[in-house]
């Protein structure tokens, strides 16, 4: 199923609709609450590919370009 928001995953789930792999900071205050349950999904950790979108039609702006550039120097101090 896909939906529009997550909180509107989170509504399904706590209604019973199924499950879904979220971050733990999108149910940090579920799990506290106790409204919403985490199962362990193994010893291997799920990986997800990000990217940064813009159209073929301009160039990035400066304010652009320094976003990827941080995003890209936070990806690389996360994952060493």
């Amino acid at each position: 199923m896909e939906v529009g928001s997550l909180e509107a995953v989170k509504e399904g789930i706590g209604q019973g609709l199924g499950i879904a792999a979220l971050s733990p900071w999108v149910v940090q205050r579920e799990l506290q609450e106790k409204t919403l349950v985490a199962l362990p999904l193994g010893r291997r950790k799920l990986r997800r590919n990000w990217c940064a979108l813009r159209s073929l039609d301009r160039k990035s702006n400066l304010a652009e370009e320094t976003f990827v550039k941080l995003c890209q120097t936070a990806a690389v101090a996360l994952t060493s």
